[in-house]
């Protein structure tokens, strides 16, 4: 069954929605094919047709294929819909033969996860840019910027510790003593939610005052990054300046993507960045520990992702704050609290 909860996230986020209109708005599609994988229920398939695009293969799962198939039909006229060729197939599945045996002039996709690499779907992207793509032709988005920044303790982190008080009290700070009204002890188990907690990226919604430190960011070149650039991702030393003096909570990625037309030319940017409504939200790496910092203390950090299953990575932390060392290890499997 198709995730319309999923999809319904996605098309409430007003702004990814505009910049992709933007980006395909911004290039002249007259004679262009696209290949667009991972289409979704079909609104990017449908902006490129609408951006005069000659023809669009779009590539989803078989039962999303479906919920495509009928949104394009609702919203095209008849010589539109036959612009567009359904492929019911993931993409490392195809061959040129799913597209009449011609390379294309765009690879388009939304391939971005949480922490700006969760999910692994930018490894099919590069094959297929590889195997697909015509020479001088363009990639959408064309360049993507992990941004990391320090926040602060706030509301939503100590919502958190409420609710991991929730294991540790039985129930009772949730008015449901689960020993007396079940006769269940879950106690013992607050200390495995305490550690799931801290060894998981948290997906929340940061507020921008709650950001104590510039923004670094580290940018990779859609063109040239290759499959196995991915099997390990290196961040080198970012210098931070802490802006007030509080309690550093965490570290918070978020990201931004960046379109460009056949000529080099910026047409749109993406950003995940806090303060703007967008479906990914941020990605928080929470230390177990309150940490005091002072304003226009300078801190370096360095990132590492390292593959941990099929979709997500191990991302290893290392601060610096003067003669202090802080390490902090978590997976891109977001929980959302």
């Amino acid at each position: 069954m198709t995730d319309f909860m999923n999809h319904y996230t996605m098309l409430v986020d007003q702004n990814r929605n505009k910049q992709f209109w933007k980006a395909l708005q911004g290039c002249n599609l007259q004679n262009k094919v696209i290949l667009d994988i991972g289409t979704g229920i079909g609104t990017r398939a449908i902006f490129a047709v609408k951006s005069k695009a000659k023809h669009v293969y779009a590539c989803e799962k078989k039962d999303i294929i479906k919920a495509a198939n009928l949104l394009i039909q609702k919203s095209l006229s008849k010589a539109q819909q036959k612009k567009i060729t359904l492929i019911s197939k993931d993409i490392s599945r195809c061959t040129l033969a799913d597209f009449n045996n011609t390379k294309v002039d765009i690879i388009l996709s939304e391939w971005m996860g949480g922490c700006l690499f969760h999910e692994r779907r930018l490894e099919n992207v590069l094959d297929a840019r590889d195997k697909f793509l015509k020479k001088g032709g363009l990639m959408m988005p064309s360049k993507a910027i992990l941004c990391i920044s320090l926040i602060e303790n706030n509301e939503k982190r100590e919502d958190n510790d409420e609710d991991l008080e929730f294991w540790k009290t039985n129930g009772d700070n949730h008015d449901q003593d689960f020993k007396k009204l079940y006769g269940i002890d879950i106690r013992s188990l607050h200390h495995h939610a305490v550690k799931d907690f801290y060894t998981h990226i948290i997906s929340q919604r940061v507020e921008p005052e709650n950001i104590i430190s510039n923004i670094a960011e580290h940018s990779f070149d859609l063109y040239k990054i290759k499959k196995s650039d991915l099997q390990e991702i290196r961040i080198p030393w970012k210098k931070f300046k802490l802006l007030k003096q509080t309690l550093l909570a965490g570290i918070c990625f978020h990201f931004k993507v960046e379109f460009e037309n056949f000529h080099k030319k910026h047409t749109a940017t993406l950003t995940t960045e806090p303060g703007i409504y967008n479906y990914w939200k941020q990605g928080i790496a929470y230390f177990n520990n309150f940490i005091e910092i002072n304003k226009g203390t300078k801190a370096l950090l360095k990132v590492g992702f390292e593959i941990f299953d099929d979709t997500s990575f191990t991302v290893k932390m290392q601060l610096l704050i003067g003669k202090n060392k802080y390490l902090k290890s978590c997976v891109t499997k977001f929980e959302y609290i």
